[in-house]
């Protein structure tokens, strides 16, 4: 048998327990209606598969048949690929597991770029194919990472772009033409899914030009440099023209839903916390691997990956902090932007524990250290967002669990072997809040504890409507997506008018929106529903009294699921309901 088939079976095998992993996550979120077997995707996913639906159906990228045309979703090119699996079959559980398929065949691809990135940019010695393994063999326990890509995202498949990127760029000594082609098409694909991804690809592309990459036309003047530079710039104009053209504006709604009327003081120090509470441990080990670096023996090339890679996540956090963070950090999960740079993570540890176990005085100086700055790094588990406030009591619970495993490897005088241990800690502490929540939630996380719900929802809303209704919804992916009618938005990432609204800090649900909480303060339900009057109203929040709008509360029969329906609508199923 051949050294290279070998790999490959050596790198399979250490990749099934991840994917039996990540199939437990799947099977556990899944839940029971009427003796069928359900499984859904995250709610803002099922927005872009509304999207893909309509594309599929009617050729207009809009949120359902006969909307408006607003850009709702910020991954328009995510939401044309998706549009393909709908073509395949009409049952829409089909089509689920179909995207399912194809998002767990990312991560092993990712898996596998992230095993040949670290074969070409590791010095050889004793240990190096085990590192790569475990490397690979870690990125399907990356729970967030895993998790915004299972669950529908465009994460995983932006992801899968950023280390294509950069596989190219370092897979020889230098950039040809035809390399430089393929990243620049890269890039446009990025951006064409998420128009965000230009800060990444602009970081990188910046840093190969600086360092001297391309060597396709030999001329290192500036206006060659620059014009290197002109896909990218070409890219985002071509998205932005599009968008401007198709929808009216030049940036996506939510932008204006998320961002625009906030005080940016405010936006701003979310962001900051939200970042060091997600993101802490990876900072600091960062920051150890910098100082290490310079004492270690690697190549240009891996030097100049390392300091890339630490480009792309500083842009990536500049950004996360400016604009607030993400809405579900507070769950513990890592911001959905910093998860496509999260395999990055992984080939970073690589390279620690690599410098640990070739290069004695490396260890030597900073095996200490590496115990202290990740003890530190264990007070970010304290932040809690929405409102903002500190848990001393987790925070050195954590600390405690850290300490006790770093002296019993202390006292045991354990070799430079083991010591990599620390960089394993990396590995988890990185994933602990998504892990802990998940498994205190009984293997179902916070926010899917709202898919059998929004399911039953959807489920209602479509023996209540004819086909031409309109339900009103807080969720605005999976009771539209699966009940197959029209919608209003009422927090506005479908509704132009709600999304230039002014923040709404009055009439809150509860604490956790009373401040900035990205997607959930803005709504205006004297437009939503006094203005649109749309024929049911399947969700709602705050202390606005829907009857005051002319709506009555009817019964489902056969239910005790109550909803307020428009009493004047020829679009309700009025002999599947009774008033109540």
């Amino acid at each position: 048998m051949s050294i290279h088939v070998s790999k490959r079976i050596s790198l399979s095998a250490f990749l099934i327990p991840g994917n039996f992993w990540i199939l437990l996550m799947l099977w556990r979120q899944t839940f029971s209606i009427n003796d069928s077997r359900i499984i859904s995707l995250f709610d803002d996913a099922l927005i872009s598969m509304s999207y893909a639906k309509t594309f599929s159906q009617t050729g207009n990228l809009v949120w359902f048949p006969g909307a408006e045309n607003v850009q709702g979703i910020t991954n328009p090119l995510w939401a044309i690929i998706l549009s393909g699996f709908h073509l395949i079959s009409e049952n829409l559980q089909i089509v689920i597991l179909l995207v399912i398929f194809f998002n767990l065949l990312i991560i092993n691809i990712a898996a596998v770029l992230v095993y040949k990135l670290l074969e070409k940019l590791l010095p050889k010695h004793t240990y190096k194919q085990h590192i790569m393994l475990g490397a690979a063999a870690s990125i399907p326990f990356q729970y967030s990472y895993v998790y915004w890509t299972i669950r529908g995202l465009e994460v995983g498949f932006l992801s899968l772009i950023l280390l294509l990127t950069i596989f190219l760029a370092f897979k020889n000594e230098k950039i040809n033409f035809k390399n430089y082609v393929l990243i620049s098409t890269l890039g446009f694909l990025g951006i064409a899914t998420r128009l965000d991804y230009f800060l990444i690809h602009f970081s990188i592309m910046c840093f190969l030009i600086h360092r001297s990459y391309f060597v396709f036309k030999k001329d290192s003047s500036n206006l060659f440099k620059i014009r290197l530079l002109f896909p990218t710039f070409l890219s985002v104009f071509v998205i932005i023209s599009w968008q401007k053209i198709y929808y009216g504006h030049f940036l996506p709604n939510t932008y204006y839903l998320k961002v625009v009327g906030f005080n940016k003081q405010d936006v701003v120090i979310r962001g900051f916390y939200s970042v060091m509470k997600s993101f802490f441990t990876p900072i600091v080990f960062l920051i150890i691997i910098t100082i290490m670096i310079k004492r270690g023996t690697l190549s240009k090339i891996s030097k100049d990956f390392f300091y890339l890679s630490s480009v792309i996540f500083l842009s990536v956090i500049c950004y996360v902090i400016y604009v607030g963070g993400d809405a579900w950090e507070v769950f513990g999960k890592i911001n959905r932007f910093i998860s496509v740079a999260q395999p990055l993570y992984i080939i970073l540890l690589g390279f620690g524990i690599s410098l640990f176990l070739s290069n004695k005085l490396v260890f030597k100086i900073y095996n200490k250290r590496a115990i202290i700055a990740v003890l530190i790094s264990t007070f970010g588990y304290g932040i809690r967002l929405n409102p903002l406030r500190y848990s001393f009591a987790f925070a050195l619970a954590v600390l405690l669990v850290f300490s006790i495993f770093f002296y019993i490897l202390l006292k045991a005088k354990l070799s430079q072997k083991v010591l990599p241990f620390i960089f394993i800690v990396c590995i988890i502490s990185s994933n602990t809040l998504s892990i802990a929540g998940w498994i205190l939630s009984g293997a179902k996380d916070g926010t899917d504890a709202s898919d059998r719900y929004n399911y039953q929802v959807a489920n209602d809303i479509n023996t209540i409507l004819k086909q031409n209704g309109r339900a009103a919804v807080l969720f605005a992916g999976a009771p539209i997506y699966f009940s197959e009618r029209g919608g209003v938005d009422l927090l506005g990432k479908n509704d132009i008018y709600v999304a230039r609204q002014t923040p709404n800090f009055k009439d809150y649900v509860g604490e956790w929106n009373s401040t900035f909480y990205p997607g959930h303060n803005k709504w205006n339900f004297e437009h939503s529903i006094g203005k649109l009057k749309p024929d049911m109203i399947a969700q709602s929040w705050g202390q606005t009294k829907i009857t005051e709008y002319g709506y009555t509360k009817f019964c489902l029969i056969n239910s005790d699921r109550t909803y307020y329906l428009n009493p004047a609508s020829d679009k309700v199923n009025w002999h599947n309901v009774t008033e109540c």
